[in-house]
């Protein structure tokens, strides 16, 4: 995987600060990715489908998401306080990534069944306490890498 606007360069003692704000663990597969390129852009399109749930409508529907970029760990803290002070994401999840569309990809960090997981949280569907929809894309980072294909 090719990216370019990619953050600072990383030490294995930059994770901490994140750490202690999400009160979780980033899997060290996370880390290591991030030592070799801090987020970026995709130079070439990477997409994959994946079956997603709409509550409202409730039925299930094929989707596709694309990667826009990869957040740079300097960038984290901001878009995890925004989305969690707002009440659209639990917790538990960092946001790690988003599509062109503005939705996002996160990283369950809390220690339990669900640690390491990655998660596609779509803006346009809610919970009905107004929550975005959060399905299950991956059970760890390195499965998610693997599903990313180039597309046109």
């Amino acid at each position: 995987m090719e990216l370019k606007e990619y953050g600072k360069k990383l030490n294995i003692d930059s994770f901490s600060k994140l750490e202690n704000l999400l009160k979780g663990f980033l899997p060290e597969e996370y880390k290591k990715i991030m030592l070799e390129h801090n987020g970026g852009r995709p130079i070439r399109r990477l997409a994959f489908s994946f079956m997603e749930y709409d509550p409202e409508m409730n039925e299930s529907f094929e989707n596709e998401l694309d990667i826009y970029s990869f957040n740079k760990l300097e960038d984290i803290p901001f878009f995890y306080d925004n989305l969690f002070s707002s009440e659209l994401i639990p917790e538990q999840y960092c946001p790690i990534a988003d599509d062109s569309c503005g939705n996002e990809v996160l990283l369950c960090v809390k220690e339990g069944e669900n640690y390491g997981r990655i998660y596609f949280a779509n803006h346009e569907l809610f919970y009905e306490d107004e929550s975005w929809v959060i399905t299950k894309i991956a059970d760890n980072f390195n499965s998610f890498l693997e599903l990313l294909q180039e597309s046109i």
